[in-house]
């Protein structure tokens, strides 16, 4: 089965928590997740169809994750999908996050912030707690909108710099005011 998904907002997370749903139910047993970003020239168009501001540094990008319980019968999984949450308001998704810390309190916690994220919103994060450790990951490459799948593929490949037992959050604000939440730990 295939399902193509064209959006302007959390497009790798819509397309992962469909991917999720399918699994959860019994519909498939696994799933390939992908993206494709590609700019259109010229960028100042690029920007407006966006938009974004017209100084944001523009990137491109593709992401393929392959998902689901048959996978890790035979490998054991870079991560595993705790859960994807969209949230229309911070008060809803701070509680969240403060029952993802409580069932997680034996885990440090890393957080990487979306492009979207607000700088008050990410100072907020920061100081949730000592073990929490916020990174702005997105303000280092040129935007676009699947950039969450960018974002985790290079947190969960880089075993040196975060070790097993780690909870890994992913949360970014669109320009409509909602937050998303994308939870993974390492095994």
């Amino acid at each position: 089965m295939n399902i193509f998904l064209t959006r302007n907002h959390f497009v790798f997370e819509e397309a992962l928590e469909l991917a999720l749903l399918d699994i959860e139910t019994g519909v498939n047993q696994t799933a390939l997740v992908g993206t494709v970003d590609e700019c259109i020239v010229p960028l100042a168009y690029h920007r407006q169809q966006l938009r974004i501001e017209e100084n944001t540094p523009l990137g491109e990008g593709t992401h393929w994750w392959l998902i689901g319980k048959e996978n890790a019968i035979s490998t054991p999984p870079l991560a595993e999908i705790i859960g994807i949450k969209i949230f229309n308001q911070w008060s809803t998704l701070d509680q969240y996050l403060e029952s993802l810390f409580s069932s997680f309190a034996y885990m440090p916690v890393y957080i990487a912030c979306g492009a979207g994220l607000s700088s008050a919103a990410f100072e907020t994060l920061s100081n949730k707690s000592e073990c929490i450790k916020a990174d702005n990951y997105s303000a280092r490459s040129g935007y676009y909108e699947s950039m969450a799948g960018h974002i985790l593929s290079g947190i969960i490949n880089d075993h040196s710099a975060f070790p097993n037992n780690t909870l890994f959050l992913h949360i970014d604000q669109n320009r409509s005011g909602n937050f998303s939440c994308i939870a993974l730990k390492r095994p």
